[in-house]
């Protein structure tokens, strides 16, 4: 298996993670008052965005990785790609730490969402060139 298999693979992982991580921030109260555990219960909100942050970071460096690995696109195309997945992710990580509110959570849930469309998208083209 090359590396730009390995990267891509990782970084979808990553952002399918992340989805999964805000999904369950959003639902903290409904799983409260149904005395289920998630994460976000177990190891508080704090440290649950902490641990986005951390993941969303790794995300773009996966995306940075995937896109200097390959060889095959030119460098209008590698920066058209960065501009689509990396640029969200940051976003992501610098105001997953500052949000507090639902109204917050559904905005960078929406944003994973691009992220993670665009990701298929640029890994699916890259897998194909190859």
């Amino acid at each position: 298996m090359t590396p730009i298999y390995i990267l891509a693979i990782s970084l979808l992982i990553t952002i399918a993670f992340l989805i999964y991580l805000i999904k369950k921030q959003l639902k903290i109260t409904e799983d409260y008052n149904q005395n289920k555990t998630s994460l976000p219960l177990a190891i508080g909100t704090r440290r649950t965005q902490q641990l986005m942050m951390i993941f969303g970071g790794i995300s773009v460096l996966l995306s940075i990785g995937l896109l200097t690995v390959n060889s095959y696109f030119n460098s209008s195309y590698k920066f058209f790609s960065f501009a689509l997945i990396s640029i969200p992710l940051l976003y992501f990580s610098f105001k997953v730490r500052k949000s507090s509110s639902f109204k917050h959570f559904a905005h960078l849930q929406q944003l994973l969402y691009l992220a993670g469309v665009c990701a298929i998208g640029v890994c699916f083209q890259l897998l194909t060139s190859l």
